[in-house]
């Protein structure tokens, strides 16, 4: 049974589907009280009236904007209509990703039941009841894990939401397309198509589809055999035709996500030895981070660094290459195996995060494994676990193939063991477990210095973004004290990057500290000049001290910079009118500066 369920079944689906609901909304509630951030949320939101509304501006601007270096014109339209009815409130963003979570589980769940029901057409009512109730028990693993808290707290992340969500539907609608009896259904295909595209339009993740359908038709539909050299056929052609199609459409939105990234201005703002490609080593490792998290969800961050990476890494280190070497042994010998095709689910899915060249110091994210995390649940719902036992040893011992193949004894000990039950009360005890970890991870992210102090205590002393973070926290909140702290410990691990000396420099002129801001200052205006607002915070520090004439040429630098700053043109003029005897080139400089508009 697929698609549709029985009559008395759909009372069951309904309440599976409310205890979801109210699954996420317990593990995930405390997020309401959270402030924007200081990551990403400035930029977004605070400082961005771009977004803020459904007019026609507002929507070209969404259809064309690479504001902080993604495309994400569908997600910006829904963020623009949470702003009509929540404006600049915080609270109305998070119920609104709550809201989209909780709809993604349940999406999720009736996908996984239409994956399971493919591969058992002739299922009984109870063991299909219980299906049900095991499927909605491991969607609720999923859904309620403390992985998830990064995208449900955090607003600037929301856009991974409606992307999962239309993910999904696209990944129904071609199972749908595609019955496992029946002729092929035109339409759903279509419904798939779009739902694609509304998730390119979300977030550039979802570029995995087509290469996640591909390995559907081959390890779970059967539609395409293991040897592309048989691939050539008519009938095969059309399923390849197929999946060319969702690539094509792929193609300029991936042109739209490589034209954000090169246009966000970031060089000066990152360390330049880390623009390389990442050792095979360090891929190994990003590969088998994600599901030690899922095992052992414990020392969650925002920020995972290069450099000093959360504790109990070393071990993932220790173990990576080794798993790594078994498991591709594993798929060379069970090419076949779903096992196979569910490992290499999840390397395309996460392919487009796991920065093949690293432009950051963040070697991971909880954000990125959520759509992987998706996909690797409907793939494992339709497989028959019980009947991938290892049959390899006893074919090398000398069992008879035939005999392999009708076996029952594997499954009859299984069910004797009492595993599928045993595997439903495990379950019921890790969803609360798992909820409860969610619950108190969620108001980490309530605010920038809440979230900052975490990441620092999670060994993230030495990541430069984490004391920066805090140190821009600190000064927002005006403890000027904490924050020249914070950025002078930045300086020490990267003194030749001119954004730590602004930083700190800007942190000691609020502290009072004018001669220490102007070293400062005067360091990281001569390592990159060009720096946003460097040239103003200098001048500023000089007119404080008296210091007139150097004042007016760095007031003069920062109008060649941003000839729309007023105040520096105001203090120009000032300094023009009232002072005598300037050096001729000087005010030959600043007159030029003026006149620029």
């Amino acid at each position: 049974m697929t698609g549709r369920f029985l009559i008395g079944e759909r009372g069951l689906v309904a309440v599976l589907c409310a205890a979801l609901v109210a699954a996420v909304a317990f593990a995930f509630w405390p997020a309401l009280g959270g402030d924007w951030l200081n990551w990403d949320d400035h930029q977004n939101f605070t400082e961005n009236p771009g977004y803020r509304g459904l007019s026609a501006e507002n929507i070209a601007w969404a259809w064309t904007t690479y504001r902080v270096g993604v495309y994400q014109p569908l997600a910006w339209i829904l963020l623009g209509a949470q702003y009509l009815v929540s404006g600049m409130d915080p609270w109305g963003y998070h119920l609104a990703s709550i809201a989209m979570h909780a709809a993604v589980a349940v999406v999720l769940f009736l996908v996984c039941l239409e994956a399971g029901g493919r591969v058992r057409p002739t299922e009984g009512e109870a063991p299909r009841r219980l299906r049900m109730l095991g499927t909605a028990l491991a969607v609720a693993l999923v859904m309620v894990h403390p992985l998830r808290v990064e995208v449900v707290a955090w607003i600037s992340c929301q856009p991974y939401l409606p992307c999962a969500l239309f993910y999904l539907l696209a990944l129904w609608a071609y199972l749908r397309a595609h019955p496992a009896e029946g002729r092929f259904r035109p339409g759903w295909l279509a419904a798939s198509m779009a739902m694609f595209v509304a998730a390119l339009l979300s977030k550039a993740p979802a570029v995995s589809l087509p290469a996640v359908l591909l390995i559907f038709d081959i390890w779970l539909l059967g539609r395409l055999p293991g040897a592309p050299w048989t691939w050539w056929r008519r009938e095969r052609l059309v399923v390849l035709a197929e999946k060319l199609a969702f690539a094509a459409v792929t193609v300029p939105f991936a042109a739209a996500a490589v034209a954000a990234k090169l246009g966000l201005a970031v060089p000066d703002a990152i360390d330049q030895s880390l623009l390389k490609p990442v050792p095979l080593l360090q891929l190994a490792e990003s590969l088998w981070f994600y599901p030690l998290k899922t095992l052992v969800p414990i020392h969650l961050s925002p920020f995972y660094g290069v450099v000093d990476p959360p504790p109990g890494t070393w071990k993932l280190r220790a173990i990576a290459p080794w798993a790594t070497v078994v498991a591709v042994v594993l798929m060379v010998l069970r090419p076949r195996a779903p096992a196979t095709g569910i490992a290499l689910a999840y390397i395309v899915a996460l392919a487009p995060n796991l920065g093949l060249v690293r432009i950051s110091t963040q070697v991971a994210a909880d954000r990125y494994v959520f759509i992987p995390s998706l996909i690797i649940l409907v793939m494992a719902c339709m497989v028959r676990w019980q009947d991938q036992w290892p049959a390899w040893p006893l074919r090398a011992a000398g069992w008879p193939g035939a005999a392999l193949r009708d076996a029952k004894w594997p499954r009859a000990a299984l069910r004797a063991a009492g595993w599928p039950r045993a595997a439903l009360a495990a379950a019921l005890l890790a969803v609360p477990v798992l909820a409860g970890l969610s619950r108190a991870y969620a108001p980490v992210w309530r605010d920038s210095i809440t979230l900052w102090e975490h990441a620092l205590r999670l060994r993230g002393g030495s990541a430069p973004t984490v004391l920066s973070g805090l140190g821009q926290a600190y000064m927002l909140a005006g403890r000027h004290g904490e924050a020249v702290r914070m950025y002078a410990a930045g300086v020490t691990l990267q003194p030749r990057l001119g954004e730590t000396h602004r930083n700190l420099g800007l942190a000691l002129a609020h502290a009072g500290k004018l001669e220490e801001a102007e070293t400062h200052l005067r360091i990281g205006a001569s390592i990159s000049p060009q720096l946003p607002q460097i040239m103003f915070m200098l001048g500023q520090v000089l007119w404080r001290q008296d210091k007139t004439v150097p004042a007016l040429a760095a007031f003069s630098m920062a109008l060649f910079q941003e000839p729309s700053n007023r105040e520096a043109r105001d203090i120009v003029v000032d300094i023009l009118t009232n002072t005598q005897d300037l050096d001729p080139p000087l005010l030959a400089i600043a007159r030029e500066a003026l006149s620029r508009r």
